[in-house]
């Protein structure tokens, strides 16, 4: 399964230490593969590989784009918990195009 199907699908339960597990997670499993020293976070190369491995036609500036959006502190490395964002924020994108905006008067 490659990085945006799991988001896709909602197949990454990756999630920050905020009460949700991460152990096992899509998200893991990427962090794992493409942080080379993940203490210090994951570089923009080593995002730019692992988005490019997961999908080959998609644009550097795309990946900029994405990688830009969640390093909210701009130290052009993302930690655990940005990276881990960025999955959450693709699946919330992915399930609205797969089932639209919910109704105006929509309460929860």
């Amino acid at each position: 399964m490659e990085f945006t199907e799991s988001v896709r699908d909602g197949t990454d339960k990756g999630e920050d230490k905020e009460g949700d597990s991460e152990k096992g997670s899509e998200a893991h499993s990427y962090w794992k593969e493409f942080a080379k020293d993940p203490k210090k976070g994951m570089s923009f190369e080593e995002f730019r590989r692992g988005y490019r491995s997961a999908e080959p036609e998609v644009s550097d500036e795309e990946i900029f784009e994405a990688f830009s959006k969640v390093d909210s502190d701009k130290s052009k490395r993302l930690s655990w918990k940005e990276f881990q964002r960025l999955f959450r924020e693709q699946r919330n994108v992915n399930l609205r195009h797969d089932h639209g905006d919910p109704p105006k008067d929509f309460d929860d």
